[in-house]
């Protein structure tokens, strides 16, 4: 075989490897460091609370985490605890037989919930209607086993549903007519014929009108937690950036070795 060729096709055979090495590291490290937030639920360090994800709502907490009902602001929540019994595929590994979570709410709605485990809670965020029920709340997943964490304390942020305030429809007062002086002539005797036009007069038009209501929204679920609502499309993106990275490494890596065989079937030859 011609010295070139040969030459030429070892290159080849080592850029294919190379490249494959580089797309597979690159891949591992895009999904080392993709930020851990879960598809159902928003992952908040510490043990947040309903006045720091949703200022102006009222917070009711079960702590310890006894199922059962409470009062507060005029809501009232109820919530039962239930086992998961199929695996949850938005998270790796096996979490079949972790504890889940649903409530209903009377008179009133959820605006959100947070159920706290391990060292952070899963944040549920229902504005800006609410809800009056919900269901398979979890703690979050534990790194360690790919299992939920068991529940500390579960807080709902509650609050009455807002009702829109009417616009008023301005009002207006009609328009007056002006008034005309009707025109006299006088015509006396055995003098020239004189007449005077006195100017009408004309009545101003005024016009007044009501303001207009602006409608005000209830506060309670309108404000506060933005900062947690690009986590999980932020963490999509990088995940799909890496597995298309190890994918891509893998495709060189074996047309790398393609090469090779190919190149010390033909050497034999």
């Amino acid at each position: 075989m011609d010295a070139r060729v040969k030459s030429t096709r070892s290159r080849a055979v080592a850029l294919l490897g190379g490249a494959g090495t580089l797309a597979l590291a690159l891949g591992g490290i895009t999904l080392a460091v993709a930020p851990s937030a879960s598809a159902d639920g928003k992952v908040i360090s510490g043990n947040p609370t309903c006045a720091q994800v949703i200022p102006g709502s009222t917070e009711i907490k079960f702590d310890p985490p006894t199922p059962g009902q409470k009062t507060a602001g005029g809501v009232t929540v109820n919530w039962t605890e239930g086992v998961l019994t199929q695996d949850d595929p938005e998270h790796a590994g096996d979490q079949t037989g972790g504890q889940i979570v649903a409530f209903t709410a009377t008179g009133g709605v959820v605006f959100g919930a947070l159920v706290k485990g391990g060292p952070a809670a899963n944040f549920y965020d229902y504005r800006p209607a609410g809800v009056t029920s919900g269901s398979k709340l979890h703690p979050p997943v534990n790194p360690n086993n790919q299992k939920y964490y068991g529940i500390s304390h579960v807080n709902f942020c509650v609050g009455k549903k807002p009702t829109p305030t009417p616009t008023k429809t301005p009002t207006k007062t009609p328009t007056k007519t002006p008034t005309k002086t009707p025109t006299t002539s006088h015509t006396p005797t055995k003098s020239p014929t004189s007449s005077s036009t006195p100017s009408p007069s004309v009545t101003p038009t005024s016009t007044s009108s009501t303001p207009v209501a602006i409608p005000t929204e209830f506060p309670a679920g309108m404000d506060g937690g933005q900062q947690f609502q690009n986590t999980a499309t932020s963490t999509g993106h990088q995940n799909a950036w890496g597995f298309a990275l190890l994918g891509l490494g893998g495709v060189l890596i074996f047309a790398g070795v393609l090469k090779a065989r190919q190149r010390r079937g033909q050497h034999s030859a």
